[in-house]
């Protein structure tokens, strides 16, 4: 293979805490970063004073300065708008990179337009929890098909590196509905092909200050517990954003495009009925695509589930 050139793209805000370590295991790789990409967004802690003093050392790193905060997609999209490498890793502040993770997951790419890999959890001392992949929540995939990612999404910015003609179909990011690292897997699948590295090459930190994925220990007062029509609702709706977010995609092709735009108007119904047949038929038909992360016996049941109204959950309140 040729001499690939990576692009690490850090959003950097608020991460005093542990942004050196992360910085220190990234200038460790056995296969070097050919430029160090990061945009802070304007921080008002010490992180700034860190990342002066990385770049003043280290030449391959640049740093941007935001004048004020823009935000999490728009932090990281204009990071990787400065990147020039043939590859992009990207990169949060908080966790630690395996020595090697930079030359295997660049070794496993060939063709493919984008791949990940799975990450050791660590709480906020580097004490190990549980791989990803250990999780119940978190079950990988190459996604041979954009219906793997309607539901369900393991592809963390954190474990991920794709090449940068990705970005001429996945630019500009979301501006809301959905995270930079829901969308750029969801058009990764509509261009090219995604494999995945069972391998933990990066210790994912969980704490407190997680912006995109909250710690597994909740602090804090418990509240009460919504009413079911309600939590229905709330899911219908988040679902339904995340779906229009994906339906802006330039590279779908028509036939993914008619079954999404079926697909959306059939949730928009949900709201008004007590039971959705056209719904069930359509979930029932594509399962194993769409719940892929679950076995089939969980898949029926959620497709029944996910057909049932909300007007059916008021009448049972009403009861």
């Amino acid at each position: 293979m040729d001499k690939v050139t990576v692009s690490v793209a850090m959003a950097s805000y608020n991460g005093e805490k542990y942004i050196t370590e992360q910085l220190e295991s990234i200038l460790a790789q056995t296969y070097p970063a050919h430029e160090i990409i990061i945009s802070d967004d304007a921080s008002q802690d010490e992180t700034l004073n860190i990342l002066d003093r990385f770049q003043k050392k280290y030449s391959n790193i640049r740093l941007y300065k935001n004048t004020q905060t823009t935000g999490l997609n728009n932090n990281f999209e204009r990071v990787v708008r400065k990147c020039k490498g043939h590859v992009i890793a990207l990169c949060d502040q908080d966790n630690i990179w395996e020595p090697n993770k930079l030359e295997k997951m660049i070794s496993r790419l060939k063709n493919h337009i984008l791949i990940y890999s799975d990450s050791l959890i660590v709480n906020s001392d580097n004490k190990p929890i549980k791989r990803l992949s250990e999780s119940k929540k978190y079950k990988f995939t190459c996604a041979v098909t954009p219906k793997e990612f309607y539901f369900y999404n393991a592809v963390f910015g954190h474990n991920t590196l794709f090449q940068r003609d990705l970005l001429k179909d996945a630019l500009p990011f979301p501006k809301d509905g959905l995270n930079y690292d829901g969308w750029l897997p969801f058009v990764a699948s509509c261009v090219g092909t995604i494999d995945y590295l069972d391998e933990p090459l990066v210790r994912y930190r969980l704490h407190s200050g997680n912006l995109t994925h909250p710690a597994l220990e909740k602090e804090g007062p418990i509240t009460p517990k919504e009413p079911k029509w309600q939590r229905k609702q709330r899911y219908n709706h988040k679902l339904l954003n995340r779906l229009e977010v994906f339906a802006t995609c330039r590279k779908l092709d028509p036939a993914e495009r008619h079954f999404l735009s079926q697909f959306i108007a059939e949730i928009k119904k949900q709201d008004h009925v007590y039971f959705n047949p056209n719904f069930l038929f359509i979930m029932l038909l594509n399962f194993s695509k769409l719940l892929h992360h679950k076995k089939t016996l969980k898949s029926v049941i959620k497709s029944f589930s996910m057909a049932t109204g909300v007007k059916f959950y008021h009448t049972l309140r009403r009861r």
